[in-house]
């Protein structure tokens, strides 16, 4: 056998006297391979002949809805080609396949990177494979949370608060304080403007690849009660402050005032529930007495009390 000369014709006018040549065919087709092989000392030879063909290889490149998402991600995949006398394996790199032809959809749950892959076959047999690395990418899905120092308080104080941050799966934030202010600290101090008012504190937490999430709490300033409450009056029919009455500001219930009176041994004197009507005296002595006003706070809903001492001089 080894001595013997071969002469290969590979049908596409290229040729070979190697033993075991290789070639490549540059464009598909049907081909008949000649072999000659040649005893050159006796000059006798035999040929063979052998028919193959050449398929074109199938296209497997694709594309994809969307890469990138948050909590949960469908994503439809489509093949550049479609060929539907060929089949289709898509491996989603999360154990799931699918044998779609041309085109397959996908959910994706678990936060991860997953390379997904297409294998098309065509009806030769010809195989392609084409695999994008990283293809999808999946995250958690940001909880914005966030907490006041408080949330509640009177006019009368600071109106500094302090905001924690309490967010989840993020990295950037946006506060809206309610009073057309916003800041992008993460945990910041914001001070209100005086007087009483409810603001709508806005967080909006997202993630570096533009997931987010929004809460809304609020914030509420009351207006806190003024009180005036005289010390000495002088029922003894001179027209001149002959009843004892409070004055009481904005700010609390008005159906929920309560005045009572007291002498020094704890009875009861006097007792109203109506602001405009005041202690005339009558029928007590002069001497100390104590009084009592109970309300109710508007904005709070909580009972507030306020104590003092009042002389009657006649």
């Amino acid at each position: 056998m080894g001595s013997l000369n071969f002469d290969w014709s590979f049908g596409d006018g290229n040729s070979s006297f190697l033993f075991n040549p290789s070639h490549t065919y540059s464009s598909t087709g049907n081909y008949t391979i000649k072999l000659l092989g040649t005893n050159p000392l006796t000059g006798c030879s035999d040929s063979a002949f052998e028919s193959i063909v050449i398929s074109k290889t199938p296209n497997s490149n694709f594309t994809y809805s969307d890469s990138v998402g948050c909590d949960k991600l469908s994503v439809v995949f489509t093949a550049d080609s479609i060929d539907l006398s060929a089949s289709y394996l898509w491996d989603f790199g999360n154990g799931a396949t699918s044998q779609q032809a041309g085109f397959a959809g996908h959910q994706y749950t678990v936060p991860d990177c997953y390379d997904v892959n297409l294998t098309v076959t065509s009806k030769e047999g010809c195989v392609s494979s084409t695999l994008d690395e990283d293809a999808i990418c999946l995250y958690e899905q940001p909880i914005a949370d966030f907490m006041a120092d408080r949330i509640l308080f009177s006019s009368l104080e600071s109106p500094e608060v302090q905001f924690t941050n309490l967010s989840q799966f993020s990295s950037v934030y946006l506060w809206d304080f309610g009073d057309n202010q916003f800041d992008i600290t993460e945990n910041p101090i914001h001070t209100y403007a005086d007087g009483a008012n409810v603001y709508q504190v806005k967080l909006i937490s997202s993630n570096n690849v533009g997931c987010q999430d929004s809460i809304i709490k609020t914030i509420r300033v009351y207006q806190d009660i003024g009180i005036y409450v005289p010390n000495t009056f002088t029922p003894n029919r001179d027209e001149i402050n002959q009843v004892f009455i409070p004055v009481l500001t904005e700010g609390f219930v008005e159906e929920t005032y309560h005045l009572t009176i007291f002498n020094r041994w704890g009875e009861l004197v006097f007792e109203t529930r109506d602001l405009n009507e005041g202690w005339d005296g009558e029928g007590a002595k002069t001497e100390t007495y104590i009084w009592k006003i109970s309300v109710y706070v508007k904005q709070s809903s909580e009972k507030e009390f306020f104590m003092g001492h009042v002389n009657l001089i006649r």
